[in-house]
């Protein structure tokens, strides 16, 4: 049973924080944990818990909260010889409290504590009139490295454009829709498809059509999957993006005053953010997370 307000601070008490953190830091399970190295340890029942491992929960705490808001919270430090008790002002209770924030904000990424990286992307500049598709698969080396990616604020970065060619009306309406969509994201938490409701069957991530008069039957659409039936609690190690490119429009005149052909380069491409930072204290390493491999087709059609 945890101590009462102004009662000494047991291991047991110590314990249940850093069960909190390590389930948000550490390996954790299914929706969370971001599989990182933490520094405190548990102390066995009936011992004393020191200063150095006060001081390494609290580490712990300031490095979850520091991932997920980019700056450091401010909680105290114990003191040594100083008894640490139930309190406002006492480290059980402020880091218990810092703590629950880090359950509560498990899948926010900080300003500073992330990177972007490319990930991989096709081009083509044959000229095409009907369809075309292409499709990115995004590998990680264990389904625990994957849900790390993303509890951690990892995302997947989609996109499509167009450019160069004639100057026609379609050209223009197939680089208007792109560019409209502009970058899809997956995440832990990104719109109403992420990570963790991905299925081994294809949903759609987004549908974007041509607005101009006569190419309103022009459609981009982006759809994902995963190699696991449900993922709700996790088991996936790969992702699959699909583009596809719908072009109904046909050429009204003989000869066309509005040509059906698209041409210039249009390229896919898939890139992520990435989880990263300094660890405190300065010194301890760096906040890793491990990058998925990435391969893509050609982007194929006519």
């Amino acid at each position: 049973m945890a101590a009462g307000t102004g009662s000494i601070i047991e291991a047991v008490d110590y314990n249940a924080i850093r069960n909190k953190i390590i389930a948000i830091m550490g390996a954790g399970s299914g929706q969370s944990g971001y599989g990182q190295t933490l520094l405190s340890s548990a102390v066995s029942t009936g011992n004393q818990v020191t200063k150095v491992q006060w001081d390494a929960l609290r580490y712990d705490i300031l490095n979850a909260r520091i991932h997920q808001d980019g700056v450091s919270p401010t909680i105290v430090t114990a003191v040594q010889g100083q008894p640490i008790r139930y309190g406002a002002g006492h480290p059980n209770t402020q880091y218990s409290i810092q703590a629950d924030t880090a359950i509560s904000n498990k899948f926010n990424v900080g300003t500073g504590q992330f990177v972007v990286d490319s990930g991989t992307s096709q081009t083509r500049s044959t000229s095409w009139q009907n369809s075309l598709t292409a499709v990115a698969t995004i590998t990680f080396s264990s389904s625990d490295r994957a849900r790390w990616f993303f509890n951690s604020g990892g995302r997947l970065r989609i996109s499509a454009n167009r450019t160069g060619g004639s100057a026609s009306l379609q050209n223009s309406s197939w680089s208007s829709i792109l560019d409209t969509a502009g970058i899809l994201t997956i995440g832990a938490v990104s719109s109403s498809l992420n990570f963790w409701n991905l299925t081994n069957s294809y949903t759609t991530i987004y549908t974007g059509t041509g607005s101009s008069q006569y190419y309103t039957g022009n459609v981009y659409q982006v759809r994902a999957a995963c190699d696991v039936a449900d993922n709700s609690l996790g088991g996936a190690t790969q992702i699959l993006i699909q583009w596809n490119f719908t072009d109904a429009y046909t050429a009204f005149r003989t000869p066309s005053f509005f040509p059906d052909l698209v041409d210039g380069t249009l390229t896919v491409q898939v890139d992520e953010q990435r989880a990263s930072g300094i660890l405190q204290p300065v010194g301890t390493g760096a906040f890793t997370i491990q990058r998925p491999g990435y391969s893509i087709t050609a982007i194929s059609g006519s």
